[in-house]
């Protein structure tokens, strides 16, 4: 069963500015001795300079999987972070 995450993003007028943030197909793989499991599966979004990030979604949806596997939060020997990242 698949949950529903949305990500919103709202502002940004200047699309050539600064702080251009962006990531492509991004997953996060929790790893155990047992299993792998898919918590964030090939998420893509785009963050100019000015513009606010909302992620929604059902309990469980991977909200905060994906908050933390952006910022490098995860845990290296128990998740497998893959994608594209560029920060400028």
């Amino acid at each position: 069963m698949y949950s529903t995450l949305s990500i919103i993003i709202k502002g940004g007028v200047n699309k050539c500015g600064n702080n251009f943030r962006f990531k492509k197909n991004f997953n996060v793989t929790y790893i155990n001795k047992h299993k792998s499991v898919y918590a964030v599966k090939d998420v893509s979004f785009e963050i100019y300079k000015g513009d606010s990030l909302g992620i929604v979604g059902e309990s469980g949806s991977g909200k905060s999987t994906l908050a933390m596997g952006v910022l490098k939060l995860l845990p290296k020997d128990g998740a497998q972070i893959s994608g594209i990242a560029n920060f400028f």
